[in-house]
């Protein structure tokens, strides 16, 4: 699902040449959305094929019309990831601001976790 949601943003014209940027994109494209955005790729098959859909995520596999790959997720799976994502991309503006190395690694330790290491 990430790697579709990458490709989502790069198919809308995001550069992710930069990484630390591109994590922003991501995770602000999440905080931004809240998943209610139909993401789908008309690579194989027209995008008007895609039928209705009542999940709150709506991933559509990128080879099968038919198959959302983000069914399973629940609203209150969906509101953690989007919490989640508010808080990386906090913790990212503050690491690319951040004045020392030692509190730099701190916030990209929130998003990564504690063994994160530069």
């Amino acid at each position: 699902m990430v790697e579709l949601l990458l490709a989502h943003l790069a198919d809308s014209g995001v550069s992710l040449a930069d990484y630390p940027e591109a994590m922003q994109h991501f995770f602000t494209y999440i905080a931004k959305s809240n998943f209610h955005q139909l993401i789908v790729f008309g690579d194989y098959y027209p995008t008007s094929s895609v039928g209705t859909i009542t999940e709150p995520v709506k991933i559509i596999d990128p080879v099968n019309a038919a198959n959302n790959v983000s069914r399973l997720y629940t609203a209150q799976q969906v509101d953690a990831i989007v919490d989640a994502a508010l808080d990386a991309g906090d913790a990212i503006d503050a690491a690319l601001a951040a004045p020392t190395k030692g509190e730099t690694v701190r916030y990209w330790q929130r998003v990564f976790g504690p063994s994160f290491q530069v």
